[in-house]
């Protein structure tokens, strides 16, 4: 079972810092996925993120979350979406991961977004990967889903 990691300890533990994690098994720096990137990532709780989005003017905004079965954690993660959705401010997409088979499960309606869309792998339960989008027209023939990848 994994430990629970509170916000404070990822944002102060270099042990959570990706970009030192990699340069320091990495000593040579050869190739390092992280050069040339000039975006921050940091992380604010639901009342820090509303403070700092509430006079954007962003023209498209993304959110991702691996929540290992949304049908089984969907109120949890409709609640942190109006957390995070409120002030006039909104995703445009927002993408989620380990969504588990979730394709009949009628509560999955946000609103202001398009039903869900989901792509699974055809041998098994986990996984899959799912997508909020607010308006958007199905391109099926632009599909590079591929299982396992």
């Amino acid at each position: 079972m994994a430990d629970n990691i509170l916000l404070d300890q990822v944002m102060d533990n270099e042990r959570y810092n990706f970009v030192s994690l990699y340069d320091s098994t990495n000593p040579e720096n050869i190739d390092s996925p992280f050069d040339g990137i000039s975006s921050s990532c940091n992380y604010y709780n639901p009342d820090q993120f509303s403070d700092m989005t509430k006079n954007s003017n962003n023209a498209c905004s993304y959110f991702h979350l691996n929540c290992r079965g949304l049908s089984a954690n969907w109120e949890s993660f409709r609640e942190l979406m109006c957390e995070l959705q409120r002030d006039n401010f909104c995703f445009d997409y927002i993408g989620i991961s380990e969504v588990y088979k979730c394709d009949d499960d009628p509560r999955l309606k946000l609103p202001g977004f398009h039903d869900i869309l989901t792509q699974c792998r055809s041998d098994g339960f986990r996984g899959e990967v799912g997508l909020f989008i607010q308006d958007f027209k199905v391109r099926h023939d632009l599909s590079v889903f591929i299982p396992h990848v």
